[in-house]
């Protein structure tokens, strides 16, 4: 299992400030920022369009959060709390 970054990424940083940019009306295009700030296009987009961080989307948590919600679930629920990465790993 990969380890669990709790320093701030760089990367993450230039795209908070293209981000800004782009609001302050700085640059007109999300091109010119990525190109200013060096950041990927496809992210800074994304992210200016309002998608969030990778790090931020839930995980397993927020699949068994969805899952929760519905009642024919709770089976699986149950053996997912019990077996955890293996059967995650089965599933996918």
């Amino acid at each position: 299992m990969p380890p669990i970054r709790t320093k701030a990424n760089p990367e993450e940083g230039r795209i908070a400030k293209a981000i800004e940019a782009l609001e302050k009306g700085e640059f007109t295009h999300v091109t010119e920022a990525h190109r200013y700030f060096s950041v990927p296009y496809g992210k800074l987009l994304h992210r200016y369009q309002g998608r969030k961080a990778a790090n931020s989307l839930g995980g397993k948590t927020g699949f068994l959060m969805m899952l929760k919600n519905r009642p024919s679930c709770s089976i699986l629920i149950a053996v997912i709390n019990l077996a955890g990465p293996v059967i995650i790993g089965a599933l996918n």
